[in-house]
């Protein structure tokens, strides 16, 4: 029956249906109607959205719901039913948690990094277009009421690649494009002190030598050898130098620290020579003058902090506390180092928001405390609030006293946000104020979202955040059972021992405490301590366990104490309690490295699982319901992609002087040199090599360390050039592929006729056609570094946006070439 009836109508009729339904299998006629009555009428059970009117159905679609619902049928309705409860707890999670306004945040920040991951160099003004378009269409949908919170996402994506790309543009500094010596005008900006007795320097330029103005970088990173007499930030000095181009990376998806000293306006780095001329200073009138004078005097402040305190303090404690207190390293040994970092203490190295926050809540609590003895103030006058301008007050004397890197600028942002919401009487530790947070840096430096210290630092407090959240409300849940329970009569049996159980408790909470934020803290950031340095640390709870307690109630107190008591010359003690304090942080950090196992302590890099672990956390932060159990999909392609990837079968340096191939054991093996160098080193960490971890500390070197079977080289060298046949894969099997790194220009004729690939800091001769891959001079120059992958012909090389298949004169193998440096222009990057 294809007529429509009301709802009456319609009720009677599947009452009908099912009573035959019901004589048909022989069960009795009162039972199923029976059942259908429990749950009243059929009205009641029609949802309005099912109708095609708001008071009529099809009664042919009812007959088809009655039949038993197939596999295909089911499964929608399961679909459904998931779908319908994901809405519903976003709607919950937009309401509650304000999640609209943090996945906008969030795409802000993926849009800025996207920027620094370009192929080539964006068009700003189309940036600035899309962006603009985007916000008039989705204004003009709002005024109509209709959604746009999709548009909305992809508008802010957009908005942070024209951010980073608008400071890129205008507040970023020239590169250096080839090397050169020239006489150098300049005024030092900083001055430190390295462990094998060097200084380097940051000079910010005036003129270079035979070089244009529009060309000529800000600032530059220099090495003075440790002779001659002592330099101070401020003075305006004449050097001569050889300068060099800015590092590039030293491996495809490796570090640029290229990249890094471009976002600090370095935009060359180099070597001084022996003859320093000091030079009549310049007075610059207006901002930028007044912008000059404070900064040399922060720094000859941070310079007077780090004598003032290595004065009163020995040993390793001295350099732990100039570091902590003012960021220099300069006094820190190489060894104490190593063990914070292995130990996963290294975040304590890095003025940031533990120290920040140490510092703020410090002055926080120890003012509200004074105020609150002084009852006339604390029940007239609001002094928390007072408290909290304080302590914004000593976190901004911090952050100009540690020398306001991006670190330091972020952490006293994020902090800043949370002290003003205690100002406003609002909530301080909340994923909104984190959210805003990350909003105002990434507006202002763009750069610090692809740096692991911005990344480690919110993935760690969003975490915290979230997990505590979450914490709370179970609390909250089960408050009213162990209420329940303390009116059970359990109070007359405690009572005597009060005092002694609620100190017990409380300090059995706060050990917990640390432990599980430490835990927390660990997890959320080990995806990017994998990514970014290739290193984990095991034993990282039991260390953090064993040292932030020290710190947190011993160091930093009473290295604030000693800050107060200095004008009245009473600082002596509290820094006898500093130094044991670090003495004892230096014991338990060598004690933790030295039971570390390198093996783990090293990680491989994996592929590009850095994406859908930053996706992962971000469902797991932002949402608090079923829309968070989403963050396992991301979180398991992360893994699988980390498990899945491999760096290659062959590597090739950016000089052209050294190649690393697979030995039998699948582990790189060193040609060309028998050293550790950098740019190896760096290859075997993210390979997860123990042996770059066994070279940390060494200086460099050892010749056993770079390879596993120094009896059987597979490879034979001469002056002429080095050849190895039968290269592997990083699987394991062999080739039938040889190759050559020729030295000398009269080796070519014979390894091009005999080689498949050729390797060679000098130019190629034109000559030299038989091998399927040659690497020279100018391919080096335009490519960077190089990793190579052998395929059989039966499966296809992987893919990469910077690869292509390579001809091949053998029949088994094809090659594919990842290269370091992306084929279009980076403002970072010289010309090649």
């Amino acid at each position: 029956m294809k007529a429509a009836l009301d709802l009456a109508q319609l009720d009677d009729r599947v009452k009908g249906l099912m009573v035959e339904r019901s004589e048909e299998k022989g069960e009795k006629d009162a039972d199923r109607p029976q059942m259908a009555g429990q749950s009243g009428t059929f009205a009641d059970l029609v949802r309005p959205d099912l109708a095609t009117d708001a008071n009529q159905v099809r009664v042919a679609d009812l007959e088809g719901l009655l039949e038993k619902p197939g596999l295909a049928r089911r499964v929608s309705f399961f679909l459904e039913a998931i779908f319908q409860r994901l809405a519903a707890d976003w709607r919950r999670d937009g309401e509650e948690q304000n999640a609209r306004f943090l996945w906008l945040v969030a795409s802000l920040a993926l849009g800025a990094a996207s920027y620094f991951n370009l192929p080539d160099e964006p068009s700003l003004t189309f940036l600035l277009t899309a962006t603009l378009g985007l916000a008039v269409v989705a204004l003009q949908r709002a005024l109509r009421g209709r959604r746009v919170f999709l548009l909305l996402v992809v508008g802010m994506g957009i908005f942070g690649c024209t951010a980073a790309a608008f400071q890129s543009q205008f507040f970023t500094t020239p590169v250096l494009a080839e090397a050169r010596s020239a006489s150098i005008v300049g005024r030092i900006e900083r001055v430190e002190r390295r462990s094998s007795g060097d200084e380097r320097w940051t000079l910010a330029v005036e003129s270079i030598e035979r070089l244009a103005a529009q060309q000529t970088p800000h600032k530059l990173l220099l090495v003075r050898k440790s002779v001659g007499g002592a330099y101070r930030a401020g003075e305006r000095v004449q050097i001569y130098a050889r300068l060099v181009p800015l590092q590039r990376p030293a491996y495809p998806g490796g570090f640029d620290y290229g990249r890094y000293l471009w976002s600090r306006s370095i935009g060359a780095q180099g070597y001084m020579g022996r003859r320093v001329e000091r030079q009549p200073s310049v007075e610059r009138e207006g901002l930028v003058g007044l912008w000059q004078q404070g900064g040399v005097l922060v720094e000859q402040m941070r310079s007077a902090v780090a004598g003032y305190i290595g004065a009163r303090m020995e040993g390793e404690a001295a350099g732990l506390a100039i570091a902590l207190s003012v960021g220099k390293r300069d006094r820190l040994t190489e060894e104490v180092e190593t063990n914070l970092r292995r130990s996963g203490l290294a975040h304590i190295l890095a003025i940031s928001g533990l120290h920040m926050g140490l510092i703020a809540m410090a002055v926080f609590w120890g003012m509200r405390s004074v105020l609150s003895s002084l009852p006339h103030l604390a029940l007239t006058y609001p002094i928390k609030e007072w408290a909290a301008g304080v302590a914004l007050a000593a976190a901004a004397f911090y952050l100009v006293l540690s020398g306001a890197s991006v670190a330091t600028i972020r952490a006293f942002l994020m902090t800043a946000i949370f002290l003003l919401a205690i100002m406003a009487g609002r909530s301080a530790l909340t994923m909104h104020n984190l959210a805003l947070a990350l909003l105002v840096l990434v507006l202002m430096q763009p750069y610090g979202v692809i740096e692991a210290g911005m990344q480690m630092s919110f993935a760690a407090t969003a975490a915290l955040i979230a997990t505590y959240d979450r914490v709370t409300r179970m609390r909250r849940s089960s408050a009213g059972r162990e209420e329940a329970l303390a009116k059970r009569g359990g109070l007359a049996a405690t009572s005597a021992l009060g005092p002694l159980l609620h100190v017990s408790q409380g300090a059995a909470k706060w050990i917990i405490g640390i432990g599980l934020t430490s835990l927390i803290a660990s997890f959320a950031v080990l995806p990017f301590s994998v990514a970014h340095f290739q290193q984990m640390a095991p034993l990282g709870l039991i260390a953090n366990l064993l040292v932030m307690p020290i710190i947190s109630l011993v160091v930093m107190p009473l290295g604030l104490v000693s800050f107060v008591l200095a004008p009245l010359g009473l600082q002596s003690l509290p820094l006898q309690g500093v130094q044991w304090g670090l003495e004892q942080v230096i014991a338990l950090s060598g004690l933790v490295s030295s039971h570390s196992d390198p093996s783990m302590v090293v990680v491989r890099a994996g592929g590009q699982f850095l994406l859908p672990a930053v996706l992962a956390l971000m469902l797991f932060a932002i949402h608090r319901r079923t829309m968070a159990l989403l963050a396992l999909i991301p979180a398991a392609a992360a893994l699988m992609l980390w498990w899945g990837g491999s760096l290659g079968d062959m590597w090739i340096s950016e000089t052209g002087r050294r190649m690393a191939v697979r030995g039998v054991d699948q582990r790189w093996q060193l040609i060309g040199s028998n050293r550790m160098v950098l740019d190896f080193s760096a290859l075997l960490r993210a390979d997860g090599d123990v042996r770059a971890a066994l070279n940390e500390g060494t200086g460099g070197g050892a010749k056993g360390l770079l390879r596993t079977e120094s009896s059987h080289q597979p490879w034979a060298c001469d002056q002429h050039a080095c050849v190895m046949a039968g290269l592997r894969t990083a699987s394991g099997p062999k080739t039938n592929l040889s190759a050559a790194l020729v030295k000398h220009p009269g080796a070519f004729d014979e390894e091009c006729a005999r080689r498949d690939i050729i390797i060679s800091k000098l130019p190629i001769p034109s000559t030299c056609i038989a091998p399927k891959l040659t690497m020279g001079r100018q391919e080096l120059e335009a490519n960077g570094s190089v990793l190579v992958t052998f395929a059989h012909k039966s499966q296809s090389p992987p893919n990469s946006a910077q690869s292509g298949d390579i001809a091949n004169r053998s029949r088994e193998w094809a090659l594919s070439m990842q290269s370091a440096m992306p084929k279009g222009r980076r403002p970072w990057h010289r010309e090649p």
